[in-house]
């Protein structure tokens, strides 16, 4: 299933974008919905405190609970492969300013700054092994990915990507789960690169939409990826090429 933002608050959709149910619906603004690996937890950002926090439900229970307290605002929540770690973006203006990639450890909420003073928005991207969390950054001219390792705060290994697979602006990451490709959405479209042995990034790549796109997730069977963009919710890959998702929220 897949649980999406729209409205204000997070919905349920079956993977022919049928309503299932309503996990938040509230008066506050409820968004950037992330799902575990184990289907036990979703993370999202609510102002429900007065600033966007980073928050937590168990799916089994329904209840919430805050897991940041930053300053400004904190959102764009990504889980590790275990579900006992989050990275997420922190900083004074959710819109403009610079930000801080920080992680978050779920049963202590004790939190480890990784790196600030960064200029892209962007929802930061586990690697599979979960020793480095990636995010995109333009830096002299050039579109990098940038791996911070999560061990203690240190140096990042910085990949500079193929022009033609990343766009400007916001570019989204995903690894897939078997740790063989990445997934990017940017302006420029979907692409999907090589993970070569070590984890360098190849430069080969395939499009799988050339539709400007604002997050993209694999399916599980790594052939396709679901996706947004202005029109909505789309699936892109495969035989079909894009296919839309219609959802039945006014």
């Amino acid at each position: 299933h897949i649980i999406i933002s729209a409205l204000g608050d997070l919905w349920e959709l079956d993977a022919a974008g049928a309503l299932v149910r309503a996990w938040v619906q509230d008066a506050y603004a409820d968004r950037d919905p992330a799902t575990s690996a184990d289907g036990r937890w979703l993370a999202f950002t609510s102002d429900r405190d007065g600033a966007p926090q980073i928050w937590v439900m168990d799916l089994a229970s329904g209840d919430s609970r805050p897991l940041t307290a930053e300053t400004g605002f904190a959102g764009h929540p990504a889980w590790n492969s275990r579900a006992d770690t989050l990275a997420y973006l922190a900083g004074d203006n959710i819109a403009t300013g610079r930000l801080d990639l920080k992680i978050v450890n779920v049963s202590d909420r004790s939190a480890l700054w990784l790196a600030g003073d960064l200029r892209e928005r962007g929802t930061p991207a586990w690697t599979p092994d979960g020793t480095r969390v990636g995010i995109v950054q333009r830096e002299q001219g050039s579109t990098r990915l940038l791996l911070y390792p999560v061990a203690a705060a240190g140096n990042p290994r910085r990949v500079t990507l193929p022009a033609e697979a990343a766009g400007p602006g916001v570019n989204e990451l995903q690894w897939s789960g078997d740790g063989t490709a990445l997934l990017i959405a940017s302006a420029a479209g979907i692409r999907a690169l090589p993970v070569l042995e070590g984890g360098l990034i190849g430069a080969e790549w395939r499009s799988l939409a050339d539709v400007p796109a604002q997050l993209a997730r694999w399916v599980p069977d790594r052939d396709a990826a679901l996706f947004t963009d202005g029109a909505g919710l789309a699936r892109a890959g495969g035989v079909s090429g894009v296919t839309r998702i219609p959802v039945p929220l006014t």
